[in-house]
């Protein structure tokens, strides 16, 4: 639940200044889809059930699969596949564990993987899918303005913590589309960008699931899986940038130290079990 009242935010968006009429609508409808999500159902004729939405796991992986082409190249998606190939292999090797903790490491490496940096924003940006939404959404849309906070030339807003964000006009449309082509350049070191410190934590942040993964994989038991997905599962809590995300981030680790902890010590119990049977 959001803790404002609707006239406080209704006024923020007014305020606001940006494309009033739609994000009052989209407001509007977020409220209803909280409250009653069956009434929306109800009003889309064409709505399907959530089951024939929902994807397949071989669905989700090629889907993230492609991304990850277009988001860097086919060498940084095949890392991904490589990565999920790994923990299939060790998941069916157990019996009856179902496919879950290969599922949980296709969304959480994905989402680690595919962090939204400068490159990222301005491939976006640039996309023809965007050109199209901003001319149907907009119709007769004479002139546009981004607002922007990049970390190397952003100030930190004192009274909030975070960086402000910054007018541009349509000048940086080109940039964009200059700046999306040199995405190669990511994480290596010509990188500009890379050097930043919320960068350096997300590539570490990659590397180190990477290497978590494969332990869990190594030490995988029917015993420990369902911990195993837990573990997986926790980059989906990483969320926001800058201040946000590093505090997301740091909440992140301590959880992640506490169930490793959890998963060493029920690895011992179990060692200890089995060496009692063998006796």
């Amino acid at each position: 639940m959001v803790p404002l009242s609707f006239e406080a935010i209704d006024r923020t968006i007014e305020l606001n200044g940006a494309a009033v009429a739609l994000n009052r609508r989209a407001f509007t409808w977020g409220r209803i889809a909280a409250a009653s999500p069956q009434t929306l159902q109800k009003l889309d004729g064409n709505a399907r059930p959530a089951a024939a939405l929902s994807e397949t796991l071989d669905e989700l992986i090629e889907h993230r699969f492609q991304d990850l082409i277009a988001y860097q190249n086919i060498a940084y998606a095949e890392r991904y596949r490589a990565l999920i190939t790994r923990v299939r292999s060790a998941e069916n090797g157990l019996s009856s564990t179902g496919e879950e903790l290969t599922r949980a490491v296709a969304i959480n490496a994905y989402r680690l993987m595919a962090y939204k940096d400068e490159y990222e924003v301005a491939r976006l940006f640039a996309s023809p899918e965007f050109k199209a939404s901003l001319s149907e959404q907009f119709a007769g849309l004479k002139k546009i303005s981004i607002w922007l906070s990049p970390p190397l030339v952003s100030r930190i807003d004192p009274a909030t913590g975070r960086p402000q964000k910054r007018k541009f006009g349509p000048w940086i449309l080109p940039i964009f589309n200059v700046l999306a082509r040199l995405r190669g350049l990511r994480g290596t070191a010509l990188d500009v960008f890379g050097y930043s410190t919320e960068r350096r934590h997300e590539r570490h942040l990659i590397r180190d699931y990477f290497s978590q993964v494969d332990g869990l994989c190594t030490a995988l038991t029917i015993n420990s899986v369902t911990h195993a997905v837990e573990l997986a599962s926790l980059p989906q809590e990483i969320r926001g940038y800058g201040p946000v995300k590093a505090a997301a981030i740091k909440n992140y680790e301590q959880r992640r130290a506490k169930l490793l902890t959890g998963l060493s010590e029920k690895q011992v119990t179990n060692n200890v079990v089995l060496s009692g049977d063998t006796k």
